[in-house]
């Protein structure tokens, strides 16, 4: 298609859904060949209609237009309409939320635009688990069209960013957050750090379940609270401690199997450990410890705790169904 308009002479290439009948590396090729062909040819534009993560996942996010219902309308969002920083003269590169979010917006973290619902979680065992508890809630996310992300970190600022429309500071993707708060580990603070080299075996363990129990949440956490103060459409569910440390406070026979099956030995000293401890902080305080030295263990401890979900035994932690709930619509 073209036009004639003062002189100016342009091109429109319209195409309808291209990655059809095209595999996933083919459809990155695809968008490759787009890209070079809209710099070496003058007056082109390429628009096209996708459902594809592949596509959008090597697409550059300038480029991107999200048709998605907000407030029962159609809405076409550009990323000029979010709240994403991006590089000028005087911001730094730190500051670039685009540049982060290029560098980490596979094809997997793509899907979200897809979605009408989305859950950013820390890591591997978060990401395991939660599928199968939604399940259990009879709240399957696939059926919710909600979306797990997996960030591999706690940075969950520029998704956050990328979700929220500057005109009326809301998400037009709902979504939950789900992270450790990360209490005592301030290393100024003497009166509650906790050291990652203490062990299970640590002879006063009322004094480090007394920090847990007397802490207070990370200034990273503090930090996503105030980003996230008068935005609407987005919750954060926060783990006490971490998910492990949860995990064994409300599963604790089951997490103490798990650990069994994987160290024989000195889990049977763990077992025998929390057995003699009266107080069910300082049993959770003691698991926890265990599993924080051994943290090559928790993508392990995960896979085998999808087994145990499922069965009447196992139970929930609140802050991992509260944010489940949320982005099913289920509010609180």
């Amino acid at each position: 298609m073209s036009q004639t308009n003062d002189e100016v002479y342009s091109k429109i290439f319209l195409i309808e859904e291209p990655e059809a009948h095209l595999h996933p590396q083919l459809q990155q090729l695809l968008q490759s060949f787009f890209d070079k062909q809209c710099k070496l040819i003058t007056n082109v534009q390429i628009i096209y209609t996708s459902h594809s993560p592949s596509l959008v996942s090597k697409a550059d996010l300038d480029n991107l237009n999200i048709l998605c219902e907000v407030e029962n309308k159609i809405k076409c969002i550009s990323l000029q309409d979010t709240n994403i920083v991006q590089k000028d003269n005087s911001e730094t590169t730190n500051n670039n939320d685009k540049d982060y979010l290029l560098r980490y917006m596979d094809v997997t973290k793509s899907q979200l635009f897809f979605a009408k619902g989305v859950i950013f979680v820390e890591g591997i065992s978060e990401s395991l688990i939660i599928n199968e508890i939604a399940k259990k809630m009879n709240k399957s996310l696939e059926d919710y069209c909600v979306e797990l992300i997996n960030i591999d970190g706690v940075a969950f600022e520029p998704f956050i960013k990328l979700l929220t429309l500057k005109e009326n500071n809301s998400l037009y993707i709902k979504s939950a957050i789900i992270t450790d708060d990360d209490r005592c580990t301030n290393k100024q603070d003497i009166n509650t750090y906790i050291s990652k080299e203490i062990d299970y075996d640590y002879t006063n363990i009322a004094e480090i379940s007394q920090k847990i129990s007397s802490g207070t949440q990370s200034d990273r956490c503090d930090k996503i609270d105030e980003t996230i103060s008068g935005l609407k459409g987005i919750c954060v569910s926060k783990a006490k401690k971490t998910l492990e440390y949860e995990l064994a406070i409300s599963n604790q026979e089951i997490m103490l199997n798990i650990l069994k099956e994987i160290h024989k030995t000195s889990g049977k000293n763990l077992e025998e450990i929390v057995n003699y401890l009266q107080s069910e902080d300082e049993k959770a305080t003691t698991i926890w410890l265990f599993i924080n030295s051994r943290p090559q263990d928790k993508a392990v401890i995960a896979q085998k705790l999808i087994e145990k979900i499922s069965s009447s035994e196992f139970k929930i932690p609140k802050y991992i169904e509260d944010a489940i709930l949320y982005v099913t619509g289920d509010e609180l």
